[in-house]
């Protein structure tokens, strides 16, 4: 007789409903982090000593005018109540309108702002965690040779560079100096997708990659050392299984959790780099838009920047602890 369907046994279930529950931990701590921020923000641009409808109408304002647009603005309020109107607004999509210019919806500016930023930090990323591997897994495998103390140095130097230093270097050599072979500043026309001008976005990806290569690269290469000494890889070395196998089928997938977790990290770090890329190349990302907010003081701009910003680590954290979750063998073993 045939055997029928594989049927879960409790015990065979009980890893995926840890992970199930420890997933929805994380969810609900990501969240409360979240609200501790639109706190925190919240409070911070309260405290500022400057009226903001001060800011709006300018100096020379009467006091009738600014007292009636405080009331419009609903600043008069106990700050409970605009705390829960301005995160009700935020849930409900409605981020307040802009204090600048023509008073535009804030979601408005910040949402093809943040798409932009997101489209340059995930181009940063995919050439930067391939290329981090890959060095990473030589430097391990040819440990303390000339190539290992020559990719270790180089990485130390890079890492001592600050991102606008590099940003300086990259256009006098690529753009107005030895070579003239890409543009300047990211000169991408609004409502257009970055990734419609690549010569235009070179110079800001190509800054994020060397910021982020030298620690996934260093992490890589620490993890994979670990690995090819553990037990399990001496084990396989004395049943004469090929270095190849062992490479590919026992040190890299135990090197996972480690590399996900650091391109994580870096990955959020390009984020909050892109702020100083973005105004270096004037590229029309959430970083130039902020910078232009603190500048003009639109504090609803300003908080809105924030959150995004904020709400963004947390997403790339969340995305992050699932891989390592589906890359342990004891879950994938249960499902």
């Amino acid at each position: 007789m045939g055997s029928g369907p594989a049927i879960a046994t409790p015990s065979r279930l009980q890893p995926v409903r840890r992970a199930a529950g420890w997933l929805i931990r994380r969810v609900a701590g990501s969240l409360l982090a979240l609200a501790a921020v639109t706190i925190m923000v919240f409070l911070a641009f309260k405290a500022m000593p400057e009226d903001p409808a001060q800011i709006i109408l300018g100096e020379m304002a009467r006091p009738e005018a600014i007292a009636d647009l405080r009331e419009k603005l609903g600043l008069d309020r106990p700050l409970v109540t605009q705390y829960l109107e301005w995160v009700g607004g935020m849930l409900r999509g409605d981020l307040g309108r802009s204090w600048a210019g023509a008073a535009l919806p804030v979601g408005e500016l910040v949402g093809p702002a943040l798409v932009n930023s997101l489209v340059l930090v995930a181009l940063g990323s995919l050439f930067a965690i391939p290329l981090a591997v890959l060095l990473g897994v030589l430097t391990a495998l040819w440990r303390n040779s000339l190539f290992d103390h020559l990719a270790d140095y180089t990485l130390l130097g890079m890492s001592s560079i600050p991102e606008f230093a590099k940003g300086i270097f990259l256009v006098l050599l690529l753009s107005i100096g030895l070579f003239n072979l890409l543009p300047a500043a990211a000169m991408i026309p609004p409502g257009e997708l970055p990734l419609w001008y690549p010569a235009q976005i070179a110079l800001p990806v190509l800054v994020l990659v060397l910021s982020a290569l030298p620690y996934l690269t260093r992490l890589v290469r620490s993890s994979m050392i670990d690995a090819l000494n553990s037990e399990y890889v001496q084990m396989a070395r004395l049943k004469g299984v090929s270095e190849a196998r062992i490479l590919f089928r026992h040190a890299l997938p135990n090197t996972a959790a480690p590399v996900i977790q650091g391109a994580a990290l870096s990955t959020a770090l390009m984020l909050g780099g892109s702020v100083v890329i973005e105004n270096l190349f004037r590229y029309p990302g959430v970083g130039a838009l902020m910078t232009d907010a603190m500048t003009s003081r639109d504090l609803p701009l300003v908080q809105a920047v924030i959150v995004s910003f904020a709400a963004c680590y947390m997403v790339i954290n969340l995305i992050a602890d699932v891989l390592i979750l589906y890359a342990n063998p004891q879950y994938r073993s249960a499902r």
